[in-house]
């Protein structure tokens, strides 16, 4: 396993947290309908009712619209993280309510699920949303307890099992506990443990499931497992965006630079960074085929090249899809530093046709032709 290699020992705090450095500030928003992007908020919210004025009643949390999924909210917020756009009258759960008093009261919930209707000029638009706040107590319990079987240093079944029995008495935490054990089960699953006896396949849904069930939780390890998962799915933006450790936050950075790169790209991958992390969490939940990655991307451009057998080698393991793609880009650019042209051509043109690699592909491409004119 590739899981518990940071001994309980190395715990000083119940965070764990080394290099946690909180919120990334270059965090960019992006409009939900057009591909716009803007560095603030403010500037998101300006955008989106001069360029895209609004017919019906909408609602928004934290600047992001609400929308047919439920919003499972998790974590205290403020009345103002709430706003309406051309609703007249708010029923909450039935009751009429005025829109400026609808805000305030969902901020003094604590355990409701709230049906939203919002109604306009002769339309009415729904919402559900699903409020549970944990208490910061029964969150920290839930922290303490995942370092304690840290200690046993394997992560099996009976270690989770462990872990849900010590979490039983922190009950508004458990939608908490029960992200992170869906977590630990996938990577089970996604390193085909002896242990488990889930298929291989059914890390996809397990990893979605603790994304989805974490959303609503402003923990560091909240962030961290939803920065993996994003990582993993080769959503880079995102990793990059979440990831509360330097480490996590550099590696998605450098596959989403080279992927957005038209022209050049190697130099996203070029200069090396330590692939020692200096937070305990982030060594606990790294599962080993992220861990290879995030190594072999560390040692830079020249590292990788003087791997270039390894990574050949990953692509012959039963790896995921979603992990050989980074492997393949990898391969491409360590190929091109040593000259091996042909077989980073070869990769190119494999993932030309894939939308999130058909930029870098074309990219790569040229940078070959334009090789091969100098040449000649």
């Amino acid at each position: 396993m590739g899981f518990w290699h940071t001994g309980y020992s190395e715990f000083h705090e119940p965070t764990g947290f080394g290099d946690w450095t909180g919120p990334d500030l270059t965090m960019r928003f992006d409009c939900e309908r057009c591909s716009a992007s803007f560095n603030s908020l403010e500037v998101l919210r300006k955008h989106r009712f001069e360029a895209h004025p609004l017919r019906q009643p909408r609602a928004f949390f934290q600047g992001f619209e609400l929308g047919a999924q439920t919003v499972r909210i998790r974590s205290p917020f403020a009345s103002g993280d709430f706003e309406f756009a051309l609703a007249q009258e708010v029923r909450v759960n039935g009751r009429a309510m005025p829109v400026s008093r609808v805000a305030p009261h969902l901020a003094l919930l604590r355990d409701e699920f709230v049906n939203l209707d919002l109604i306009g000029t002769g339309v009415t638009v729904s919402h559900r949303v699903d409020i549970r706040i944990a208490r910061d107590e029964d969150l920290k319990g839930v922290e303490a307890a995942l370092l304690r079987i840290a200690g046993l240093r394997r992560l099996t079944v009976e270690t989770i099992q462990i872990l849900i029995r010590e979490c039983e008495a922190f009950e508004s935490a458990k939608d908490f506990v029960q992200g992170l054990t869906r977590y630990l089960y996938g990577v089970l699953a996604k390193e085909r443990a002896p242990s488990s006896s889930l298929h291989f396949d059914e890390y996809l849904r397990y990893f979605n499931e603790a994304e989805q069930t974490l959303a609503g939780f402003d923990r560091p390890v909240a962030r961290l497992i939803r920065a993996l998962v994003a990582f993993h799915f080769n959503r880079f933006a995102d990793a990059r965006r979440l990831a509360p450790t330097k480490r996590l936050r550099t590696a998605a950075g450098a596959f989403e630079s080279l992927l957005a790169a038209k022209q050049g790209g190697s130099g996203a991958f070029g200069a090396p960074f330590s692939s020692k992390t200096d937070s305990a969490i982030e060594a606990l939940l790294t599962d080993i085929h992220s861990e290879s990655i995030l190594a072999w991307l560390a040692s830079g451009l020249d590292g990788m090249a003087g791997a270039l057998g390894n990574l050949e080698a990953a692509l012959e393991h039963p790896w995921a899809e979603y992990d050989k793609l980074k492997i393949r880009l990898m391969l491409a650019e360590s190929c091109l530093v040593r000259g091996d042209d042909q077989r980073a051509r070869q990769i190119a043109r494999e993932l030309i046709g894939l939308p999130e690699t058909e930029t870098w592909a074309e990219g790569l491409l040229g940078r070959l032709q334009a090789k091969d004119v100098n040449n000649d």
